[in-house]
């Protein structure tokens, strides 16, 4: 995904998929101000670089408040062991 065009008033819900989420039949669901930058922080986690295969433009304003609401209808989907809780099948 290109993500060159960044803008303040836009943030991002994201789907991230990785090899050891496969494991478990799951993908990450997540919400960023920038691509380029969450992406990073993957980096040091990942010793193979995993990816997002979707990412939503929202308003900056609206982004915790649509991550919240796809929490609530995603609930049923929820994977949930002993690490992070944003993980769906």
């Amino acid at each position: 995904m290109n993500f060159i065009k960044m803008n303040s008033k836009i943030a991002y819900i994201y789907v991230r998929i990785h090899e050891s989420y496969e494991k478990y039949g799951a993908c990450k669901l997540g919400k960023t101000k920038n691509i380029p930058d969450r992406e990073n922080t993957y980096v040091t986690g990942e010793i193979l670089r995993g990816e997002f295969v979707l990412a939503f433009e929202v308003p900056y304003t609206e982004m915790d408040v649509i991550e919240k609401e796809l929490q609530k209808k995603f609930y049923e989907l929820n994977i949930r062991i002993n690490g992070g809780k944003e993980f769906y099948s």
